[in-house]
């Protein structure tokens, strides 16, 4: 048959392939499940979306899909509903909304795509994944049994619902720091549980943004940057909060807050250690015990994709994008990189039209199957796919 692409998902990863695809002239249909595009930055209240003070931890300049530069606004930092604002440019009439995949599985005799969309069976030459990694939340069995309100943070929506309550937040990523932050206005007491304390960063340092500052310290060592953080007087050491037992550079996870400093100084939030024991609503640490009225989870996701009959995990893609096991299938944002996710949804997507009009063949590639975890270095992951692309390119991405 001829080129004929399905697109499941118009969250940014979907907007920024759906782009490519027009531009390179590939024939496509995206599926949503919602009955609007933006994906986890269309809030809802019932929905899978951020919480409704969420604000972008990375500057509007790097936040734009593909060449598209945002203008709506002048903001460095924004809320979500600027960012929809931004992304219904990119809406089409190829987006068909209110449509849940079911089912999706290759026909080797017929060597198409079925797919299964409400409950109507669809085939295509290739499909796409653009649902990212924020699918499934995980949480761990040794919280299920604490006998107060336990969520999991992709269901935390306003701090408002938590008013009096005494909160523990489990984690030590941007999303536990910042929901942290968010509830002091209104819960009671607020804890954080953190097994491994991170670095934490404010959004701007010296007046800077964040990125900003990154770029023009990514050639020095991380004593000297650690230097430049108490020089700027950026060190959460300075706030009251408890030392870093995790890198800079290569640590797990870089939360960023701006809140965080202020409340953290003047006592308003708690930095316990990890969860030893928990006893109805009774939760021991090291040295430490408190009974609590919610338990808030911020502890990841697992990879979850219902409608295939398989597994798919972040080693089974060659550059995290081509599928190993089955042909034509390709996952676009299946990953975290430490920097903004825009940047790697362009050279992803670029990507995937070259395979998809055969200009280009991953299994000849060098070092195809680098970055096996789901965290990446932006930098390190753009320069290893633009050989893949046009020369020009690498001017405008590094």
């Amino acid at each position: 048959m001829n080129k004929r692409v399905c697109v499941i998902g118009a969250g940014i990863s979907g907007l920024s392939c759906i782009n490519q695809l027009e531009a390179h002239n590939i024939d496509y249909i995206c599926y949503e499940k919602r009955k609007q595009l933006g994906g986890l930055w269309n809030y809802s209240d019932n929905e899978t979306s951020v919480y409704k003070n969420c604000k972008q931890n990375h500057p509007r300049k790097y936040m734009h899909i593909n060449e598209t530069h945002i203008e709506n606004t002048t903001n460095d930092y924004l809320t979500h509903e600027e960012y929809l604002d931004y992304l219904k440019q990119f809406d089409s009439t190829k987006i068909e909304y209110n449509s849940t995949v079911s089912n999706a599985y290759f026909d080797k005799d017929e060597s198409v795509w079925k797919i299964t969309v409400n409950d109507k069976v669809v085939s295509f030459s290739d499909l796409i994944i653009c649902t990212g990694h924020y699918t499934k939340p995980n949480i761990p069995k040794e919280y299920q049994c604490f006998s107060g309100e336990l969520l999991h943070s992709i269901h935390y929506k306003i701090p408002e619902k938590f008013k009096n309550k005494k909160v523990l937040i489990i984690g030590g990523g941007s999303s536990a720091i910042q929901i942290a932050s968010d509830l002091v206005s209104f819960a009671k007491e607020i804890s954080l549980s953190i097994r491994s304390m991170p670095y934490i960063l404010e959004r701007y340092i010296n007046k800077q943004t964040l990125f900003d500052f990154y770029q023009a310290s990514q050639n020095l060592s991380e004593s000297e940057i650690i230097g430049l953080l108490f020089k700027y007087e950026a060190h959460q050491t300075l706030f009251n909060i408890p030392a870093p037992e995790q890198n800079l550079l290569n640590s797990s996870t870089v939360p960023i807050c701006d809140e965080i400093f202020s409340y953290a100084n003047e006592n308003k939030i708690k930095f316990l250690g990890k969860v030893l024991d928990i006893n109805g609503n009774n939760v021991q640490f090291d040295n430490y015990e408190s009974t609590f009225d919610v338990m808030i989870l911020a502890t990841g996701y697992n990879l979850d994709f219902d409608f295939f009959d398989f597994k798919v995990g972040y080693a089974d893609n060659l550059y995290h994008i081509a599928n190993k096991n089955n042909p034509s299938l390709y996952f676009i944002g299946m990953l975290q990189p430490v920097g903004p996710v825009p940047r790697l949804l362009d050279i992803q997507s670029k990507v995937v039209c070259k395979l998809i009009n055969e200009e280009i063949d991953l299994n000849q590639a060098k070092n195809k199957n680098i970055q096996l975890n789901k965290r990446v270095n932006l930098r390190e992951y753009v320069t290893s796919l633009i050989p893949l692309l046009e020369t020009h390119y690498e001017k405008k991405i590094v």
